[in-house]
Formats: C-alpha cells, structure tokens, sequence
C-alpha cells in the first residue's frame, strides 16, 4: 500500500503533483477497505437540588476508541469540545 516509487530526496518530492496523486491513490484504497468507526463512551455523576431543582456535574469520565493519533494536543481538544457540547445538548434535553 506504499508508494510506487520512493523518491531519493522525500523533501523536494513533498507537495510535488507526482507526490500528490500517489497519496490520494494511497488514500483511496485504503479508505476502502478499512471505513473509520471511532466509538466513546461517557459517565457522570450528576447532582440535583431537591428544592431548587439546579443540575450539577460532579464527575465527568470520557472513553475513546479511536485508532492512532497524529497529533495528541489536537485529539484531546477535539475530546474536550466533544464532552462539553454533549453534555450541554444533554442538560438542555
């Protein structure tokens, strides 16, 4: 699944057309064969005032299957924003 022929110099090859058009032929095989199904799970303890009726998260735990990441800063805002806009659609419901 590699590319046809490897260049000798990788840094002037890079963003050349050439480069380009094997990387998407690359991309398009394996898009293919393997489709992308990442999963999550999430708990929390939730505590509610009896009187005024007021919603507290106490505990929010989050759980991700999502294969390999590149780029962990941006996986780990990606699962922050995730948890929060869930638990706003949860909490407005």
């Amino acid at each position: 699944m590699g590319l046809a022929q490897p260049p000798n110099d990788w840094m002037a090859y890079a963003g050349t057309p050439a480069c380009i058009s094997q990387l998407a032929q690359v991309w398009r095989r394996s898009w293919k064969r393997r489709p992308a199904n990442p999963h999550g799970a999430m708990f929390c303890e939730v505590r509610i005032n009896g009187v005024t009726g007021e919603t507290r998260v106490s505990r929010l735990l989050g759980s991700f299957d999502t294969g390999r990441i590149i780029n962990p800063k941006t996986a780990r805002s990606q699962f922050r924003g995730g948890i929060i806009m869930g638990l706003g659609m949860a909490l407005m419901e």
